[in-house]
């Protein structure tokens, strides 16, 4: 019920749309005091508000976006302090460093997991492209940015770890969205409207999927300003095996794009991470105890 805007740095965009969230709340537009919710679930809608581009927030802020008294608010607020959630910023109150080593401790997971083993091999990445690199995960329609690094001459992408963006218009999303249509046929094509970023969006699918036709067959997709005008992108899938984990991705400005060059570093970089994954598992099987 908060007002969590994934898509940062234009807040004109408007609320993303996610079906792979949960659906429409049947309590939708009633205050949350009005209706049956425990103190928990009361407290996990304040701690969500929290996301976005707003990281302080006032009582009044917190309690016009759940719908709750100020008092209830309030009151719900200093728990999280208390219980170390929160911080006081004056004022406001923000998310406590307790609440970055949880998200840290999610987004990294095992030291063997996607993430994690990405690192390395982006920074590689950045050194020979200069760009912004990106390994992002699937959650439902969009992809999110599970890690990110870039330099003083990258282009500026105002992208940060946690923030989630349309699948259909980021090269991070075509190239998860490619190996599932490759593997389920048109079916895979996302059924609801496609957020239109800037002019050249695709928001027609059969636009979007004679794109990725064209690119997926040589494991990459692009996105030719798609997302942020004067930016393009090239993303390529990371797979366990069969199945997709992540992609990764390189930014660069548009007038110095090379579609061919960028293309074979990212590919070459997301099947040398497919590869690192697949050892670590076998590594796991080996250390695994035997079946009595």
């Amino acid at each position: 019920m908060s007002h969590n805007r994934s898509y940062p740095w234009n807040p004109g965009w408007g609320e993303p749309t996610d079906p792979g969230r949960p659906g429409p709340d049947p309590r939708a537009g009633v205050p949350l005091d009005m209706v049956e919710m425990t103190s928990v679930e009361k407290a996990v809608s304040v701690l969500d508000s929290f996301r976005g581009e707003l990281a302080s927030l006032g009582v009044t802020e917190v309690a016009e976006a759940n719908g709750l008294p100020k008092s209830t608010t309030y009151r719900l607020l200093s728990h999280l302090v208390a219980s170390g959630m929160l911080e006081r910023d004056g004022l406001k109150y923000r998310p406590s460093w307790q609440i970055f080593e949880l998200a840290q401790s999610s987004i990294l997971g095992r030291m063997d997991g996607p993430p994690a083993l990405a690192l390395p091999l982006m920074t590689e990445l950045y050194v020979e492209t200069r760009g912004v690199i990106h390994f992002g995960v699937r959650r439902g329609n969009e992809v999110m940015i599970a890690q990110k690094i870039y330099g003083l001459d990258s282009v500026a992408i105002p992208t940060r770890i946690g923030a989630r963006l349309p699948i259909t218009t980021t090269a991070l999303g075509k190239a998860l969205l490619a190996e599932q249509i490759r593997k389920e046929g048109r079916r895979a094509v996302p059924a609801t409207p496609f957020p239109r970023l800037t002019r050249n969006s695709k928001v027609a699918p059969q636009l979007l999927v004679d794109q990725l036709a064209r690119t997926s067959a040589m494991g990459y997709t692009v996105d030719l300003e798609e997302t942020i005008l004067g930016v393009s992108c090239v993303g390529a899938p990371v797979m366990r095996g069969q199945r997709p984990v992540g992609a990764l991705s390189v930014s660069v400005r548009s007038h110095s794009f090379d579609e061919a060059k960028l293309s074979k570093r990212v590919v070459r970089y997301a099947r040398l991470l497919s590869d690192m994954l697949v050892s670590a598992e076998e590594e796991e099987d080996d250390d695994a105890p035997p079946n009595p």
